[in-house]
């Protein structure tokens, strides 16, 4: 049976859905969304795969019931967990790297802190009122942190982020308290061997669903590989797809990394060339990495070294590659406005939009990266500082040029004016700008 908090989900869900199809302006988004999601969920292969989800969790569950780790009164939290937690985990799935990466998100589902947590929150709700009114809250209080985020920043966001931050913590505390003294009042009433077996369930269950979720992964992986090989190579024979499926070793690794060049078969077109074939996708997907591992021991290894190597450039290359990155994009974004803004470029206040989000650079929340323009707009420069005190800028004087600058301290002059600014389509790149420093996983 659904306690309070569960009973107060589902009327604050079907609340907003009821307000959502009676306003108008909603109306027609939300009926095309729930088509398409009736869309997608009607497809043989989705089914499919659904039933066969249904069936590996009725046999965990039937498994734990041998050996005494469930019970019919967990059968409301079974469907939960399998719902809230097992279906988001099987789609994540299709996006996961390798067999480690998928069962490290399958254990922030079963063993972390915040799964915990939410596990001993949900033990002692509120009443039906209260946690009405609490999760409306919390609804507004989450809309309104990304609201926040998404705006430009300044004093009064950030004020009003941290407000919210402090708010929802003391939320979670609040949930804490309440929870450990309903507890210790009602343990001597409650039905202790079950408090256990919830518990396990929240555990035990997610973790087993691990094999079906990388086998579900796996297939996937495989099936989009034999299509583009069939697709890019003429006559590919059934024997050339059972070597490949055979050099795969059921490796999610290596069927991750079975893509690009991969695809195109070379060698023998026979059973033992495609089984090489694919091991070479291996090995070279152990090169990559190896190479990848090298590359971090080595910014570790000289972080806080002064002075260049042979080439002229600099030892300490502490997120040069992400810099670089993000001037490239300001400088892109600043070609795409220019002729739309009478042929001026846009100065600091839009920075921070046109690099969201940071992370795709590798950079931190305070980027410190700078755009300046001259008086008439006509001119434009950014530079950032490295953690090395090394400084590399980019900047432009039209739509199409480009100018690059690296030095120990901001360039103190504009693009085409002085002779620290390399012209990227006419002279030879500085070295910094031109090592390639980009860690290849």
């Amino acid at each position: 049976m659904l306690n309070e908090r569960e009973v107060a989900t589902a009327i604050v869900l079907a609340t907003l859905i009821v307000a959502g199809l009676v306003n108008p302006k909603t109306r027609g988004g939300l009926l095309s969304g729930f088509a398409g999601v009736g869309k997608a969920l009607w497809n043989r292969q989705v089914i499919g795969v659904l039933v066969a989800y249904i069936a590996w969790v009725s046999l965990c569950v039937l498994a734990a019931f041998t050996v005494g780790l469930w019970q019919g009164s967990l059968l409301k939290d079974t469907i939960l967990t399998a719902l809230v937690v097992g279906l988001p985990l099987l789609f994540r799935a299709l996006n996961n790297k390798s067999g480690g990466l998928l069962l490290r998100d399958v254990g922030k589902e079963a063993v972390s802190l915040s799964a915990f947590v939410g596990f001993y929150v949900n033990l002692s709700p509120l009443p039906l009122w209260a946690e009405i009114l609490l999760q409306v809250v919390l609804i507004l209080l989450v809309f309104t942190q990304v609201a926040v985020q998404r705006s430009d920043p300044s004093t009064g966001q950030k004020a009003l982020s941290g407000c919210v931050n402090f708010a929802l913590v003391a939320v979670g505390l609040g949930l804490i308290v309440w929870s450990t003294v309903r507890l210790a009042s009602q343990w001597p009433t409650l039905d202790q061997k079950e408090l256990i077996l919830q518990l396990f369930l929240a555990v035990w269950l997610p973790l087993a669903l691990f094999p079906f979720l990388y086998g579900f992964a796996y297939l996937a992986a495989v099936e989009g590989i034999l299509l583009r090989v069939s697709r890019l190579n003429e006559g590919v024979s059934w024997r050339e797809k059972a070597g490949i499926l055979m050099g795969l070793s059921f490796s999610l690794r290596t069927a991750k990394a079975f893509n690009g060049v991969h695809l195109q078969l070379r060698g023998e077109r026979t059973f033992r060339g495609a089984v090489s074939h694919a091991r070479n996708v291996r090995d070279d997907l152990d090169r990559r990495e190896a190479k990848a591992l090298d590359q971090l021991q080595s910014l570790d290894a000289l972080a806080g070294v002064a002075g260049a190597d042979a080439d002229g450039a600099q030892l300490d290359r502490r997120e040069f590659d992400g810099t670089k990155k993000a001037l490239r994009w300001l400088h892109t974004c600043q070609s795409g406005w220019y002729e739309r803004q009478g042929n001026r470029f846009w100065g600091a206040e839009r920075t921070d939009d046109m690099l969201r989000p940071l992370s795709r650079y590798g950079l931190p929340d305070d980027h410190g990266l700078i755009v300046e323009t001259t008086p008439d707009r006509t001119r434009w420069r950014g530079w950032r500082i490295l953690p090395s005190g090394w400084v590399l800028g980019i900047g432009a004087t039209d739509r199409t040029s480009q100018f690059l600058y690296a030095g120990s301290a901001p360039p103190a002059s504009w693009p085409g004016e002085g002779p620290e600014w390399i012209d990227a389509g006419r002279q030879e790149w500085l070295v910094d700008w031109d090592r390639n420093d980009e860690i290849v996983r």
